[in-house]
């Protein structure tokens, strides 16, 4: 639009969730950021506070359809490890299990009674060192991050931990938000199991955002659900 005071055009306002529809998690979400983020605001908080924590499978990404996706994971470790990098977040600020590695002769051994040999090599083996679920999200956070967050953003009773911390933060407002998968007509959900989820984290403080009321889409304009079946030998 011209601005007729110096001819000059001005740009678009770019539209930041052309994926949502309006509705109170993303009125509150907003309303957040531009309180947190002004300056004259008593909430305001300092550029290098402002953490936000994701769980990933079925929030950040989607879940509910053929094949869970801890398995796409796999199949991204084993094929193509840049998971991330293609969704446009470094890796430095991404926090995922991992598996312990030993020396390939070591056997049973502990580590720290075995000596390698030259002709050794690595391998990674089967056993989590911590499968990052309910508690040991926080203890994933504090220990890599160091700090608490004032945002949390989960999909399951496995991230209640993770938001719980995030509100326990006594320096700075925070918000927590829960995805509940309650759409049928566009994914695979269980809308009766969603919904009590929902009144639950209603209680517990939490914002519940509603794949089906809150999303215009969820994966994508044009996108359709496909059912499916699993072979059966």
């Amino acid at each position: 639009m011209p601005n007729h005071e110096d001819n000059t055009v001005l740009p678009p306002s770019k539209n930041y969730f052309p994926s949502w529809n309006n509705c109170e998690a993303l009125t509150t979400l907003q309303k957040y950021v531009e309180d947190v983020t002004n300056p004259k605001s008593p909430n305001f908080i300092s550029a290098e506070d402002r953490i936000a924590t994701f769980d990933m499978d079925g929030t950040f990404v989607g879940e509910l359809y053929p094949s869970y996706f801890e398995y796409n994971l796999l199949e991204y470790r084993v094929l193509d490890d840049a998971l991330v990098e293609s969704i446009g977040i470094e890796p430095n600020r991404v926090i995922g299990m991992d598996v312990w590695y030993k020396s390939n002769n070591q056997g049973e051994v502990a580590g720290v009674n075995y000596t390698r040999g030259k002709e050794e090599y690595l391998i990674r083996t089967d056993s989590l060192i911590i499968k990052d679920l309910k508690t040991n999200k926080v203890l994933q956070i504090s220990q890599e991050i160091g700090k608490v967050p004032v945002l949390s953003f989960g999909n399951s009773g496995g991230d209640c931990a993770m938001h719980n911390y995030c509100l326990s933060n006594n320096k700075y407002r925070t918000v927590a938000f829960m995805l509940i998968a309650d759409d049928e007509a566009r994914d695979h959900a269980n809308r009766e199991k969603a919904l009590k989820l929902g009144a639950q984290w209603r209680d517990a403080v939490y914002y519940v955002i509603s794949m089906r009321d809150d999303f215009r889409t969820i994966y994508g304009f044009g996108v359709e659900k496909v059912d499916f079946t699993f072979p059966v030998d």
